[in-house]
């Protein structure tokens, strides 16, 4: 199975995703028991520490909120969720003050539920340290989320929501 993955730097000023969207693929009959959803990552850096160049490893703690319109078709008793994975982790990544709830203040275009899967993250990581140049160097640092579902069955996208206008719907380049 492929999996989709998002990665973000400390140089672009917002995530970035490397998933074309129109490459999106609907899941065949076989895999159709379980809906495709569209999750929608936003991650919100808070500090950035232990940035170690022999062990090119990195420190940091951050919140990373994913947000996906629940499927019409989806078990109302069912508590899905994207199990998100850090692929460049040292080490378990601490999680704390996770929650999965609908979102209150968000909808999709046509007034459907959106589920938000939400925590407080703290975490070693590895990158590859270029550095050629000192004092002058300049390293991006990446995290790496990826998902354990089938891309039949998740696509992660950037969240762009900026927030300006709470009645603006979920929405991706695609429309969602």
């Amino acid at each position: 199975a492929h999996y989709s993955r998002l990665v973000a730097t400390d140089e672009e000023p917002e995530p970035f995703v490397k998933v074309n969207v129109h490459d999106i693929v609907a899941p065949t009959d076989r895999e159709s028991s379980t809906p495709h959803r569209q999750v929608y990552i936003y991650v919100n850096v808070f500090s950035l520490s232990g940035i170690d160049t022999v062990a090119q490893t990195f420190d940091c703690h951050f919140f990373l909120r994913a947000m996906w319109k629940e499927p019409v078709e989806s078990p109302a008793d069912e508590e899905w969720h994207p199990n998100l994975v850090f692929m460049n982790s040292a080490s378990p990544v601490e999680m704390s003050d996770i929650e999965l709830s609908a979102c209150p203040w968000r909808k999709g275009p046509l007034g459907e539920k959106v589920m938000q899967w939400r925590a407080d993250c703290r975490g070693t990581f590895r990158e590859g340290f270029e550095l050629e140049h000192f004092p002058f160097d300049v390293q991006a640092l990446t995290i790496t989320v990826s998902c354990n579902r089938p891309s039949s069955e998740v696509t992660l996208l950037e969240d762009r929501y900026t927030g300006a206008n709470p009645a603006e719907p979920i929405h991706g380049d695609d429309g969602l």
